[in-house]
């Protein structure tokens, strides 16, 4: 059951990486899915059938579902004001603020991600540094 473990952890973490530098935005969501039942079956795995089948619906359900209604929304009001969107976007990246920004927000992205992850692992872990108990 070990391997099976690791595999599935591993599909996580690529199931995640992939949404998040995806350019298409219905892989997005698929890989999404795959990411929910993956984390379902992690939560039968650690005997948790209750939040297992919670994540299936909601997660792998309703969210891609509000996702997939959301995505086409959004394509059906981009065809309509297409040329419209792009003289604004580019109004708005010729402005140096946005450019700054633009150079920046990847490392803070990161550095955050960081944080949330080392807060995470701490929360998780048995080695408790920060209580003196």
């Amino acid at each position: 059951m070990g391997v099976f473990t690791f595999l599935l952890f591993v599909g996580l973490i690529v199931c995640a990486l992939y949404v998040c530098f995806a350019k298409n935005l219905l892989t997005s969501i698929v890989v999404f899915m795959a990411y929910s039942v993956v984390m379902s079956v992690i939560w039968l795995l650690l005997e948790s059938p209750d939040l297992a089948i919670t994540e299936a619906a909601v997660g792998a359900g309703v969210t891609s579902v509000l996702f997939f209604i959301t995505l086409k929304r959004i394509s059906a009001i981009g065809k309509a004001h297409k040329d419209e969107q792009d003289a604004v976007t580019k109004e708005i990246n010729a402005r140096p603020a946005v450019k700054r920004f633009d150079r920046y927000y990847r490392g803070i992205a990161i550095v955050l991600g960081l944080a949330i992850i080392f807060a995470l692992l701490l929360t998780i872990s048995n080695i408790s540094f920060l209580s003196p108990f």
